[in-house]
């Protein structure tokens, strides 16, 4: 059988043995937006790390438009699987690649044709307005990939194997990170690294669509599955539509703070992007045990176990220790080596 059903055996073990990869995998996600971020303050500098800050509240409502298609899979895959569903997985995930690729393809349009709206919304400085233009126009092709890719990954997971989709992130993630370079060096500057992070999610999702094709009976993509189904839709926008709205939300303080912090110029930008780029790797740790919390649950109430649930939310407390001991050590013990990561100004660093 596909997967593996986590109501049986150790709850403890089952839970950890689905947590570390997660980690591992939004820890990969994370370190290779932070050195994208490198890079650009390393060999481009502060107007660089300005432009990729000033992407970053389009990028987020970029990504909430697919998070509630990617949530409500996960819950969804996850009872069908704990109740042994297998035919309604296969039709589930029909209707899952046909809206993601009706998302992605709508998503780029839109983003493409109203970029500089936001941007000029996000008072962008002047300096860094083109490029942060360009940075976002292949930032947005990736994202139509990657909604494939995520797709993939998530039903992977939802069916208790987070390996894999392990293997695909640190697969885009070395590749992004040697590609970087590579493509700042070649004259692209900043739009390079969003070049390379297009091309590495390509390269990805090609892979992850070979595999789903060869090895997952339940996840390859189907010609015969591929349909808008109302009674699968109605079910994705009751759990996806509250999580959508609640990320667009984000996205909309994001620009406000984002346009504050564009008030005191480069440095005020720089500062704020470094500062976000902590904040995002603390929120990858957090998605880790929401992801690993929602899968866990979904094959328990599909398995009709629901009086387990409060077992389920006490384990996953004593699962948290230790990484918020590790996040509250980084944040007040070395916040200023962190920074320096990014770049060497005082300025930006202070700030």
């Amino acid at each position: 059988m596909e997967g593996k059903d986590l109501s049986k055996g150790n709850l403890l073990k089952n839970m950890t043995l689905l947590l570390i990869p997660l980690v591992l995998t939004n820890i990969l996600n994370s370190i290779y937006n932070i050195v994208d971020g490198i890079w650009v303050g390393n060999l481009i500098g502060e107007d660089g790390v300005s432009a990729i800050t000033n992407s970053f509240p389009i990028i987020v409502i970029i990504r909430s438009l697919g998070f509630g298609l990617f949530t409500a899979e996960s819950v969804l895959v996850a009872q069908y699987y704990g109740a042994k569903k297998h035919e309604k997985i296969k039709e589930f995930m029909g209707v899952i690649y046909l809206l993601g690729f009706i998302i992605g393809i709508v998503s780029v349009i839109i983003m493409l044709l109203t970029s500089s709206i936001w941007l000029n919304l996000l008072n962008t400085p002047t300096e860094v307005f083109e490029t942060t233009r360009n940075y976002l126009i292949f930032y947005i092709i990736g994202f139509m990939f990657n909604i494939i890719l995520t797709i993939i990954m998530e039903g992977l997971r939802a069916i208790g194997n987070t390996k894999i989709p392990l293997v695909f992130v640190a697969i885009t993630s070395i590749l992004n990170i040697f590609l970087d370079p590579i493509f700042i060096k070649m004259g692209y500057g900043v739009t390079g690294t969003a070049i390379a992070t297009m091309v590495s999610i390509f390269i990805g999702m090609i892979i992850s669509v070979i595999y789903a094709s060869k090895k997952s009976n339940l996840l390859k993509i189907d010609l015969k599955y591929l349909k808008l189904k109302k009674n699968y839709i109605q079910d994705i926008l009751k759990i996806g539509l509250p999580i959508t709205l609640e990320e667009i939300f984000l996205a909309i303080v994001a620009i406000f703070s984002v346009g504050i912090s564009n008030q005191s110029g480069i440095v005020g930008s720089a500062a704020y992007g470094i500062g976000d780029r902590y904040a995002d790797t603390i929120y990858v740790i957090s998605l880790s045990f929401e992801t690993m919390a929602t899968v866990t649950v979904g094959q328990f109430v599909g398995n009709k176990k629901v009086d387990e649930i409060k077992n389920i939310v006490k384990q996953g407390l004593k699962l948290l220790i230790l990484p918020c001991f590790l996040i509250l050590i980084v944040t007040f013990v070395v916040p200023k080596q962190f920074c320096r990561i990014f770049v060497k100004s005082d300025d930006v660093i202070i700030a």
